[in-house]
């Protein structure tokens, strides 16, 4: 009686075909998490960059209502405020203000009572103002 055994070839072969399966799921699974890895960096850039912005807005809302107090005071103790004390950002220092640490703020103000109000302004007025910043007005 012969028993009949496999031969060493096709054994090798099947073995072959499985390790090939195998290579090529490892590689398309690279790929995916490759490209996963891309995707979600990008992702948690973005919203690290979200989440600094909002904190640098909340920084200049919390610098602009100190700066609108001191004026707030000023105007109080004078009656009127026509012009705002130069001497008014060390009195964002004294109110106790600090921005959180490694940050710069910077306030400014600037007079706009020179501007024109477009929604009141006349004709004549507004004619007389773009002649005098060299427009031609023609009617």
């Amino acid at each position: 009686m012969h028993l009949r055994r496999s031969s060493p070839r096709g054994f090798s072969r099947q073995r072959g075909a499985v390790i090939v399966l195998v290579l090529v799921t490892l590689l398309l699974a690279a790929f995916l998490v490759a490209a996963f890895i891309r995707r979600s960096g990008t992702e948690l850039l973005a919203d690290a960059r979200a989440n600094l912005g909002r904190e640098l807005r909340a920084e200049a809302y919390s610098a602009l209502e100190s700066a609108l107090a001191i004026v707030a005071a000023q105007r109080a103790a004078d009656g009127e405020l026509h012009l705002v004390d130069p001497e008014w950002t060390e009195a964002l220092v004294r109110s106790g203000y600090e921005p959180a640490a490694g940050r710069e703020v910077t306030v400014e103000f600037y007079d706009e009572s020179a501007r024109i109000s477009l929604p009141r302004a006349e004709v004549d007025v507004l004619q007389s103002a773009l002649e005098g910043a060299g427009l031609d007005v023609s009617r």
